[in-house]
């Protein structure tokens, strides 16, 4: 385990510090056994509280994790790099194949405490995903809170994800197709690369304005909305910078201008 631990340290593609599970195989390397048995027990604990198998939680943790350096490979790529990415893929692939029969005898062979077979398990699964499907993933979904979430809140200077932003489509939208088909077209060709404008949305209260606007992030998986408030437009520079170096396609909202 000592050197499992060391090779989850080693990590440069994917940033999972702090991981609480990691963390938990991490301790597993402990000479103390109480420490041991504890991070058995948490790892356990938390994949059958949650209903995952092992390989589930580190597919979704290797899928939201920040990756500065597969976004630089996105952008160029390089052989080292390339390596960097499938390194770290093979370490969580290994990792998800531990059993918690395997960890059990582990312990067992350190402690001597027949106590050990006893504990409950957790269910190892099977982990899949190479090295080209997080590559993939990250150019399309982006990594780290952008991959996780679409829709954000920019405040005292930083990002807050909306756990939850509205779920309309354009198509609950009705009688004022020519208006909506021209924000569609612009969004359209934003995305996809082409001159694009900044858009005024007015009209009576109700009429439609905002949700037109949350109705886009629902139907382009690569579009991300951040909503600044107008008391912030001076922050906007600040955002843009922030901003500026992620693959994905960014709308400013800043709603209620009057």
């Amino acid at each position: 385990m000592k050197e499992t631990a060391n090779k989850l340290k080693s990590l440069t593609a994917f940033d999972i510090s702090g991981d609480y599970i990691i963390a938990q195989f991490e301790k597993l390397a402990s000479d103390d056994e109480g420490t041991a048995i504890e991070a058995y027990s948490n790892i356990t604990s938390y994949l059958l509280t949650n209903d995952k198998t092992l390989a589930d939680y580190l597919r979704e943790l290797l899928t939201y994790a920040d990756s500065k350096l597969i976004e630089s490979y996105i952008k160029k790529e390089d052989q080292a790099k390339l390596y960097a990415i499938e390194y770290d893929v093979s370490v969580i692939k290994e990792l998800a194949k531990m059993s918690a029969h395997k960890l059990k005898d582990y312990l067992f062979q350190k402690f001597n405490d027949n106590f050990i077979f006893s504990l409950p398990e957790y269910v190892t699964g099977g982990f899949d995903c190479n090295a080209d499907y997080f590559i993939r993933h990250i150019s399309e979904n982006g990594s780290g809170i952008y991959a996780k979430y679409k829709a954000f809140v920019y405040e005292k200077g930083e990002l807050q994800p909306i756990e939850k932003p509205d779920a309309i489509r354009l198509s609950d939208l009705k009688k004022y197709e020519a208006q909506r088909k021209q924000i569609v077209d612009n969004t359209r060709a934003f995305i996809a690369g082409h001159p694009a404008d900044n858009a005024l949305l007015y009209g009576d209260r109700g009429t439609g304005k905002s949700s037109t606007v949350k109705a886009l992030l629902n139907e382009y998986s690569c579009l991300r909305i951040v909503q600044v408030d107008k008391k912030d437009v001076a922050c906007l520079p600040e955002l843009y910078k922030t901003l500026s170096e992620n693959p994905l396609k960014f709308i400013i909202f800043i709603d209620d201008l009057s």
